[in-house]
C-alpha cells in the first residue's frame, strides 16, 4: 500500500507495472480484469503476537497454508488481525487462524459475531481460552516434547468421513493442548509417537463452530497436508471440491520432470524393461493409468471428492514406479535427502 488508501471499494484507477525481462520489443495485452470477494479468508497474525519480533512465525505459516491451498486450486484471501477487528470477515463464511495466539478484545468480539451469524473457524495453535470457549472447546496448557518423536504424526480414525488422509506425519516439538468442552465437540485426530502408538493428546477437535489443531502446520508431509486442508475446508465449503478436482486432473503425472500424465506413463513404460522387477513397475503403471481414468470419470459425474482421493492413489503408484526404475551404477553410493525426518 502507498499512502492511506480509502479501501478496496473506493478504487478509481489501476496501475499495472510489469518488470523488464529481456531487452526485446514486447507487447502486453490485458485480456481480462476482475475483482472477487473471497468467502475463505486466512487471518495473518500481526497484533495477536506479543511482540513484533515474533511475527516471522505467523507470516511464514500463513504463507505456507496459502501456498498449499493455492496448489490445490482453492481461492482465498489473506487479511490481518487488525482487519478482522475492523469488520473484515463481513463477507466470509470460513476463516482460518493460521497462528494467532493472543487476539485482542476487539478481534475476539469480531470473531464471536462471525460465529453467531453462522461463520466457521479453523484455528491453529491458539492460546486464548475465550476463543476456545466460543467454539465449545477448552484449552489445557503448553507442553514441550521431552524426547524426539514424542509427537511424530497424527491420525484420523474416521478419515473417510472427513475426506482426509488417514495419517499425517509431523514431528511437533510442542503443543497447546485442546479438548472438547461439551458433547457438541469431539476429538477427530490424535497424536502418535514415532512408534505409531496413539497418545492421549488431541491433534484436532471439531465442533459445530469449526476445527482446532493443537499445533501449527509445519513444512513436512506436504502433499498429505494439502489434501487434508482441502478435505477440512470442504466440510464447510463444498464448492472447493470441484476446483481441487480439476487441479488434480490437470496436474496428474507431474512428478519430477514429467510434464503430464501421458509423459509420465511413456517414460516409465520405456524405463520398465531395465528395472530389476519389470512386472512390478508395469503393474504400478497400470494402477496409475486406471486411477487416472477413474478420476476423469468421477469428475464427469460430479464426484469431486472422489477425484481428490483417487489422485493420492495415482501419485503413490507413480512415485513407487519412478523409484523402481532408477538404475544403479557400479560402485555407486546413494544418499537421499530427508530434511524434516518425514521420508521422501
Amino acid at each position: 500500500m502507498e499512502g492511506r488508501p480509502a479501501g478496496w471499494d473506493s478504487i478509481q484507477g489501476i496501475r499495472i507495472s510489469p518488470w523488464k525481462g529481456q531487452a526485446i520489443d514486447t507487447r502486453l495485452v490485458l485480456h481480462a480484469f476482475f475483482a472477487r470477494t473471497d468467502s475463505l479468508l486466512l487471518i495473518q497474525g500481526t497484533s495477536s503476537t506479543r511482540d513484533a519480533s515474533a511475527r516471522a512465525v505467523p507470516n511464514k505459516v500463513t504463507q505456507r497454508v496459502s501456498s498449499w491451498l493455492g496448489d490445490m486450486g482453492v481461492t482465498h484471501g489473506v487479511i490481518t488481525d487488525e482487519a478482522v477487528a475492523a469488520g473484515g470477515l463481513r463477507s466470509a463464511s470460513l476463516a482460518i487462524l493460521c497462528y494467532n495466539p493472543y487476539p485482542s478484545d476487539a478481534e475476539l468480539q469480531a470473531l464471536q459475531a462471525f460465529l453467531k451469524r453462522g461463520g466457521k473457524l479453523i484455528v491453529f495453535y491458539g492460546a486464548e481460552p475465550r476463543l476456545a470457549a466460543m467454539m465449545n472447546m477448552k484449552l489445557g496448557g503448553y507442553q514441550k516434547a521431552d524426547r524426539p518423536g514424542r509427537w511424530a504424526s497424527f491420525s484420523f480414525p474416521q478419515s473417510q468421513r472427513w475426506v482426509v488422509p488417514a495419517r499425517i506425519f509431523q514431528d511437533s516439538p510442542n503443543l497447546f493442548t485442546v479438548s472438547p468442552a461439551n458433547r457438541s465437540a469431539e476429538v477427530i485426530a490424535h497424536w502418535e509417537n514415532s512408534k505409531g502408538q496413539r497418545l492421549n493428546e488431541a491433534a484436532w477437535v471439531a465442533s459445530p463452530q469449526g476445527l482446532w489443531m493443537s499445533h501449527i502446520l509445519m513444512n513436512d508431509d506436504m502433499q498429505n497436508k494439502r489434501d487434508m486442508l482441502v478435505g477440512l475446508v470442504g466440510q464447510f465449503m463444498p464448492s472447493v471440491w470441484q476446483a481441487s478436482a480439476r487441479r488434480c486432473i490437470d496436474y496428474a503425472g507431474r512428478i519430477d520432470s514429467f510434464r503430464s500424465m501421458a509423459d509420465a506413463l511413456a517414460q516409465l513404460s520405456a524405463a520398465a524393461e531395465n528395472a530389476q522387477d519389470e512386472g512390478r513397475v508395469l503393474a504400478l503403471i497400470e494402477q496409475a493409468r486406471a486411477a487416472y481414468l477413474s478420476m476423469k470419470a468421477s469428475f464427469e459425474k460430479g464426484e469431486y471428492a472422489q477425484v481428490v482421493g483417487l489422485s493420492r492413489i495415482l501419485r503413490d503408484a507413480l512415485m513407487e514406479a519412478y523409484a523402481c526404475v532408477q538404475q544403479p551404477k557400479r560402485r555407486e553410493f546413494r544418499g537421499v535427502w530427508d530434511h524434516d525426518g518425514a521420508g521422501w
